[in-house]
């Protein structure tokens, strides 16, 4: 799955995995596993198992696009998911609405409404999706509540939202994880409440503010798991780490990598893409010379941990490095 944007216009994409792995170019894998105060460490070298890609990916079908209309027309999605069926639910944050489509890219239904009643949403910032209870979660940081839905629509209760973030997601059993700004300590601090909130928080990770100033400054990425895992990303030094439920350090994954150089030409367009008024006044960036180890990350359904380096092919392309399950 992948979104993209082009002149104004948004694009949902429903992709199908016609080879995960391939049975040429396979090599030893020359890593290291071993034991750090009780934790496993999976070292993994530059070089992959798999020195041919190991994924082909075919487009089914698009959601979006410029002559996109009425259900079919996305303005701003900000979270997808999918259901046990195959079912997509795609966030669309401008017309405050969940927009349910089957696995073939038909229209079901949609899910909320502009407004600050009950079940009704005023400016949606994520979408969770729990397997087991079949239940969305929206966090809607206007009307400061976290929603809560059945898979056909209806409205079910709502929390009050006692923290402000631009990334708040659910687990399966109710508990809040966001990651906050602690003005203090000058860093991105991501905790776990409570699903009242009603108490402080555990602190999971912590990860130093990069220098505003810096477009490509390093970031922390994190997700959840079906099973409530914490996975966190630090890419300084490429180091994944994995907690348990229990939000117990229980692996971290390494990888070696050679830093890519920023180029002029990204330089050049965070530029283009200053406002007018900001770009004339003078905007004052302070550029990393090279980029962090990686971009992103996401997990498939099988556990595989898909990361977005800032290599690319000679056309291009984005490269991810891919991760099984043991890492």
């Amino acid at each position: 799955m992948g979104l993209q944007k082009r002149r104004g216009v948004f694009f949902v994409f429903f992709f199908l995995f016609v080879s995960f792995i391939l049975a040429t170019g396979v090599q030893e894998w020359k890593g290291e596993i071993k034991k750090e105060e009780g934790i496993t460490v999976i070292v993994n070298p530059d070089e992959p198992i798999y020195k041919e890609p190991i994924l082909i990916l075919t487009k089914e079908w698009q959601i979006g696009g410029a002559e996109a209309e009425g259900e079919y027309l996305i303005e701003r999605p900000e979270s997808l998911a999918v259901d046990d069926e195959g079912n997509l639910y795609v966030l669309d944050s401008k017309a405050a609405v969940v927009k349910v489509y089957n696995p073939k890219g038909k229209f079901l239904r949609s899910i909320g409404r502009r407004g600050q009643g009950p079940g009704e949403l005023n400016f949606p910032l994520s979408l969770s999706l729990n397997v087991k209870k079949k239940e969305l979660a929206i966090v809607d940081i206007r009307n400061r509540r976290i929603s809560f839905f059945n898979l056909e629509g209806k409205f079910l209760r709502s929390i009050p939202l006692k923290i402000v973030s631009n990334k708040i997601k659910i687990d399966s059993q109710g508990n809040v994880l966001v990651h906050v700004v602690d003005r203090a300590s000058l860093e991105l601090v991501l905790k776990r409440f409570k699903s009242d909130m009603s108490q402080g928080g555990v602190d999971i990770f912590r990860f130093p503010l990069g220098n505003p100033r810096d477009p490509f400054a390093a970031q922390m990425f994190w997700t959840v798991t079906e099973e409530d895992k914490v996975i966190v990303g630090d890419p300084r030094s490429y180091e994944i780490y994995i907690y348990d439920s229990a939000l117990n350090l229980e692996k971290k994954i390494k990888k070696h990598f050679k830093p890519v150089k920023v180029t002029a030409a990204e330089k050049e367009e965070i530029i283009k893409r200053t406002p007018p008024e900001i770009r004339e006044s003078g905007p004052s960036y302070k550029f990393s010379e090279k980029h962090a180890a990686f971009q992103s990350f996401f997990l498939d359904d099988k556990g595989h941990l898909f990361v977005q380096t800032w290599e690319r092919t000679s056309a291009g392309q984005n490269l991810y490095d891919i991760f099984d399950p043991e890492g």
